[in-house]
């Protein structure tokens, strides 16, 4: 209510993908134009504490944030992928690599060779 309350012009959700999309609806309003949902779908999903079967059942733990971006081609929404990471050590980031090597390859930006722990 709070949220609605402040009549949004636009609605900005860090970490998307861990966000249940009950709590997303209920903060869209009608002065709402602009909508944009930031993280990794690839990572944490939205969970109901102690409700595991629930949620496997009514697939809340997949975020509307994750729907949206695997939606087939003809609901597409538009989307992209950050390519040049600025915050890990490069030799932190190799870790990371592998994992995300069919979605991009990432670019270490010059900040990151000077980094030290």
């Amino acid at each position: 209510e709070a949220i609605r309350a402040t009549n949004p012009f636009a609605i900005l959700v860090e970490e998307a993908s861990e966000v249940l999309e009950p709590l997303l609806y209920a903060c869209i309003g009608p002065s709402t134009l602009k909508f944009e949902m930031i993280g990794d779908h690839l990572q944490l999903s939205p969970s109901v504490m102690q409700k595991f079967d629930f949620e496997r059942n009514n697939r809340i733990n997949v975020s509307m944030f994750e729907r949206l971006i695997r939606a087939p081609k003809d609901h597409a929404v538009p989307n992209g992928v950050l390519g040049i990471q600025r915050r890990m050590r490069r030799d932190v980031c190799d870790l990371t690599r592998e994992y995300y090597k069919d979605i991009v390859a990432i670019e270490d930006h010059e900040l990151t060779l000077t980094r030290t722990l």
